[in-house]
Parts: structure tokens; sequence; C-alpha cells
């Protein structure tokens, strides 16, 4: 330690320089103290989390520097990794090591960072021989001795020495190891890569020839720690390994393998998932505001529902409970005290977007997610994990996102690379990335592709246009490209005389939106049927539209002429819109029609209302003004809100919702005012 100490002290002005710009845990080059950095740098926390930031590689080097610590040589590391590799190999990996102040190399001679003690089991091996026999009984010691074929010695640490020489021979190993019970080889591979402990169910009961366990224990190659846990000796399972602590070697990153493909096919397959996203949110949305779902009393959306979502949008359950965590990181879905799955306000706010600032918004809150999306919806041992279990903020979840954007960032315009060798080489690159959720990086991965497919900034192998803007916190550049590429209209549209929009093809986002403010969605595939009536119109009138807009936009984007029922019927809305307003009196209804107000406070079907007239052109009800326009609108009238000013209000009644998402934290919703204010400026849509 002392030697490492001094070395660290030592350090001249460049490589203290490259040192804390490579580890910002350490602090600014002009108020660093020596003493106190050769403290930090070997300090265990500091090296685990400088390790969990180092390729497989390096962990590699590092790994078996310190299977022959206290120092070795860059000579005696590449013997020990392998036959192929290279001094010059191991050197490469050792200079970026000592940048970190992993290690001290002096010359060829390296010095491992005692801090480097957090390593329990390097490279998965369990503790020497001298460690685990170290306490068994001289008698003990000796029966292992002779059960091994190994000549007892005359004292303790001889005898030691020649069963610890015996134990580390791949022969003699493999030997006993054939001369055990059934199962005996098979447990010897387990112990031996699967290690360093394994559970093997009443292994230090009593340890017999007989099985498998006993026949291991009895012969020193295995230790029973407790009833059910057992750990071999470092020795026998470098043994079995064939006297290399790793089966592969990696000090360079795994090839990907590649094939090519058009980069407009790409943008394109990318702007159809963004499109099917946020049409399924929407799509959930409406029937959830229906069914109202309840949380499981455990958290998280039960199977049925997951199922049902599944239905809806015609998505897999691992897709559509990616989309269900989606909407629920941006802030638009919530609950209430009971577990009933609510809408919130900013969901409002987001329908009321364009189509591909909806996107924009779904994506930008996944790029800052502290939580795993991809963990919904992963298959366990026994069924999927359930969509808006409420997890505890991860920000490790932030850096894996963005290592895995890093990634496939690298994949060359024109190139597709399999999900499988991206996560190969997610797997080498940060191994020790996805520490904290206990899985291997391989599998996070794959959560993370599932993910970005979903949103449309991967697709077909390679990332998109507007995916490598996000990649890069270009959001504003990603929303025009996504524009630009979903914004082509392959087919028109075709208004058939029974009020029903035929769309064979894809429609542009910006048509798309102004279709389901006009009409109502009736069916999608393949092609979309939008189903057009008077209360649909109606809410198009309500949102300020004139007949004339609505004639001039439906005969642009239709591929034959309007049906004369149609003109009719959005001349006639035309006529009778806005004949009635409604304000609060507590509310009051007005009409320059004497006769039609008659007919409202004749009309019993309306006499919950308590109408009555207060001049020819006035009738006041004791309900208030949502429940009258309401209640008129229910009855087949057609009435609009009015303001203290007379002018009339068109929008629509507020359903009931939720004040605030599933993830209240401001830098995970951008439902939050607080994360608005402080999000770039295409955030600021909500």
């Amino acid at each position: 330690m002392r030697s490492f100490v001094d070395a660290v002290k030592g350090f001249d002005e460049d490589q203290l320089r490259s040192l804390l710009e490579l580890r910002s845990d350490l602090g600014e080059l002009a108020s660093v103290d020596r003493r106190w950095l050769a403290a930090r740098v070997i300090d265990p926390l500091s090296v685990r989390r400088c390790l969990e930031a180092v390729d497989l590689g390096a962990r590699q080097v590092l790994e078996a520097l310190c299977l022959l610590s206290p120092s070795a040589t860059i000579e005696a590391v590449a013997a020990l990794l392998s036959e192929e590799t290279t001094t010059a190999a191991v050197a490469a990996v050792v200079d970026r090591l000592a940048s970190i102040a992993l290690l001290v190399r002096t010359g060829d001679e390296l010095t491992p960072n005692p801090g480097l003690s957090v390593i329990r089991y390097p490279a998965g091996l369990g503790p020497p021989v001298a460690s685990t026999h170290g306490r068994v009984p001289p008698g003990g010691l000796g029966e292992i001795a002779g059960r091994i074929g190994a000549i007892p010695a005359g004292n303790r640490r001889a005898t030691l020495a020649r069963v610890a020489e015996v134990l580390g021979d791949p022969s003699k190993v493999r030997y006993l190891v054939e001369r055990g019970p059934p199962g005996t080889r098979e447990l010897a591979a387990r112990l031996a890569f699967e290690g360093p402990t394994v559970i093997v169910a009443g292994a230090s009961y009593h340890p017999t020839d007989k099985t498998s366990v006993g026949w291991l224990i009895r012969r020193g190659m295995a230790i029973a720690l407790s009833w059910d846990t057992v750990t071999m000796p470092r020795e026998v399972a470098m043994a079995l390994r064939g006297g290399r602590p790793f089966p592969t070697v990696a000090l360079s990153p795994p090839e990907l393998e590649w094939k090519k493909v058009s980069g407009e096919s790409v943008d394109r397959a990318g702007a159809e998932a963004a499109r099917a996203l946020v049409e399924d949110v929407t799509r959930l949305a409406t029937a959830w505001a229906a069914l109202r779902p309840r949380l499981l009393r455990d958290g998280g959306l039960g199977v049925r529902e997951v199922k049902r979502a599944a239905k809806i949008t015609s998505r897999s359950v691992r897709d559509v409970s990616v989309v269900i965590e989606l909407a629920a990181v941006s802030g638009l879905i919530g609950s209430d005290s009971d577990g009933q799955v609510l809408l919130t306000t900013a969901y409002d706010r987001w329908l009321s977007r364009p189509p591909v600032e909806r996107w924009v918004i779904l994506a930008a809150a996944w790029w800052r997610a502290r939580v795993d999306v991809g963990f919904a919806g992963a298959d366990t041992d026994t069924r999927p994990i359930a969509p808006l279990l409420i997890r505890r903020f991860d920000d490790s979840a932030v850096d894996r996102r963005r290592l895995m954007a890093q990634i496939v960032t690298e994949i060359e315009i024109g190139r597709s690379v399999p999900p499988e060798s991206i996560a190969v080489r997610a797997q080498w690159r940060r191994p020790g990335a996805a520490a904290l959720t206990g899985l291997p990086m391989r599998v996070v991965a794959e959560w993370w592709l599932c993910e970005a497919s979903v949103l449309g900034l991967f697709a077909d192998g390679s990332p998109t246009g507007p995916g490598r803007c996000v990649f890069t916190d270009r959001l504003e550049e990603a929303a025009t490209l996504m524009a630009g590429a979903a914004g082509v209209q392959d087919g028109s549209l075709v208004v058939q005389a029974d009020l029903t929009a035929l769309a064979p093809g894809r429609l542009g986002w910006a048509v798309r939106a102004e279709m389901e403010l006009l009409a109502d969605v009736e069916s999608s595939g393949s092609a979309t049927v939008f189903r057009l009536s008077e209360a649909t119109v109606r809410r198009a009138f309500d949102a300020g539209r004139s007949a004339a807009e609505i004639l001039d936009f439906l005969q642009a984007n239709s591929a034959r002429a309007l049906p004369q029922t149609l003109e009719y019927m959005i001349a006639d809305i035309e006529r009778r819109h806005g004949r009635l307003r409604g304000g609060a009196a507590s509310s009051f209804v007005r009409s320059n029609d004497e006769a039609l107000l008659a007919e409202l406070v004749a009309n019993r079907r309306l006499s919950r209302l308590g109408l009555r007239l207060l001049a020819p052109t006035v009738a006041v009800s004791k309900a208030d003004p949502s429940l009258l326009i309401e209640t008129l609108r229910v009855a087949g009238y057609l009435p609009v809100l009015e303001n203290a000013d007379a002018e009339a209000v068109l929008t629509l009644t507020p359903p009931t919702r939720a004040q605030r998402g599933l993830y209240p934290d401001p830098s995970e919703s951008v439902a939050e005012d607080a994360a608005i204010h402080t999000a770039p400026p295409v955030l600021r849509l909500l």
C-alpha cells in the first residue's frame, strides 16, 4: 500500500490532470491536496464506483492481477489469461487502468490499487486452499491428504502445501472427479464455473462418499460454508477451468455483426413506430377513462388488465407494458387513493398538442426517466413484470440509457446490427453498469432496445435519424426530423355516403390530428376508418373551426367529391351551433329564438334543470353551467358555454383527472411545472 500511495503522490501535472478528468469524484485540480488524493484513490467506495465504469477487458486484467498479487509483471498477467494473449494487448489495457489509478505501472511491474480488495472473488473463484483448509484440524487435514494421494508431512504447514499442490494439478483433479459417484462431475462443474458459492441442500450434514457433495468435501475439493452453501477452493476451480481464470479472454470489444440497410427505410419504420405509440397511448387513455382499471393491492396493473390493453392496441404483452410505462413516466397516468387508474391533467394538455409534439414529450420523458422503463413486461420465471409497479428511483438507469445510446450511435448509417450483437457489446463495454438491477448488462440492454424500438428511436437494427438526435439531447431537431419522416401521406381519404372516412394508406400526422378532431376512429389496422357524426363535427365547431374550414380540409384530402349528406349535416350544425348559450347565474340559457327557449322550459326531460323564463329570450336554471350544457347536449340541443363578456367559450367539459402522475418527482415527470420551466423549449409545450 505504501508504494502505491507514494506513486500517486508522485504523479506529475499531466498525470494528475488526466486522473482528475477521468474520475470526477476526486475533485478539481486547483483544490486537490495530494495526500488527500492518495487516500481517496484507494477508498473502497471510490474504487467500487470506478470498477462499475470499466469494460470487460479491463476487468479481466485487474482480476488476473489480483490473483497474482501483491505484484506481477505484464508478461505474467498475459500468460495467466491465455496463450494467445500478447503483452502488447495487456499493456494497452494497463495504460488505461493506470490513467484512473486502479494500478500503478513501473516499467513492466504492476502494483494493484489496495482498494481492489472490494473484488472478493476475482474471476468468480473461491478462496485459496490456505484459507479454506487453514482451520481444518491436523488429523482431518491428514485424512484429506490420504484420500487425494498426497503424502502427509511432519508438520501442518507442509501437509497443507502438499494438499494444495495436488488440488492444483488439473490431471489429478479430473481423476478424482471422474471416480466420484453419479453427479460428481456436474456438481464440480457448477462449483468451478458458477461459483464462488453454490446452493446444495444438506451439504454439511454428515458427508459421505455415497453423495457427490460428500465425495468432494471429504477430499477437500469443496467446503461447506453452511447447511446448504458450498464453495470450491481456488486451486481446484482453476484446475477444472484448465488453469485459466476466464473461459474466454476479451481485451478488445466484440465485433458488431451487420448488414446493409437503407437509412430512409429505417427512418420510415421508426416513424411508423412513433405514430403507433402516440395512437396507442391515446387509444388506451380513451378506454381507461371509461373502464377505470385498478392497481393490484401489491402494486402494478393486473395480468387481465394488461392483456386487455394488449388487445386494444394489437400489441404483445411485452410491448404494451412498455407503452403503459412510457405514459406513466411522462406524467399522463395517475391514480387515486383507492388505486383507481386515472388520466392526469397533463394528459389533456398532451392530447391538445399535434401528434409529433406528443411523441417528443414521450421521448423526452423516457430519455431522463430515473427508472428502467423496459423493466415493465420483462419475463420472469413465473410471469411478466407488471407495469405501473412503483419503484424506487435509480439514477444509474439514466447512466445505462446514455451508455446504450452511445453504443448504438456508433453504428454507421446504412448498417443494420442484430439486437443480440448490440447486447453483447453492451455487456463488454460496462459489465458492472447493471449491478443494482442484479441482472447482467446484456439483459438490461435488451430492455433498452425494446424501449427504443417502441419509441421509434431504433428500427431495423439501426438508430433512426430522430433517435440519433434524442441520444445527443437535440430534441427540437428530433421533432423536425420525425415530422418529416412521418409527414408523408401515402393515401388519401375516401369519404363515403354513410359518413365514414376511409384512410387506406398512411396519413400525415397533421392530417391525422385534424381527423381525430372531426371524427372518431372506428377501426384501425392496414386501413383506418373514421366515423363522422353530429357529435364529432360539433366538437370541431367547439374547437373554433368554421363550416368552410371543415369542408375545405375534407375536400383537400379526399380522393373523391364529398357526399351531399355530409355537406348538409355540416351546414345544419353551423346554423344551429351557438343558437343557445348557457352561463352562470346560477346558470342561464338565452336565445334569440323565443319559441326554442319556450320549448326548453316546457320539455319534461329537462325538468331536473329547473328552467324558468326571466324574459322571452332568457331562462335561468338551478344547475351549474357545466351540468346545464351537458344535459342540453344529451337532449339533442347544441348549446355553447358563454362567459361574463357574452363570448362563447369553445371548450369541452373536463373529465375527472388525477392531479399528478404515478412518478411525481419533478425530474421524472414532464407534467410537473418545475420540470417544464427548466426543460428544453420543446418540453414546455405542456
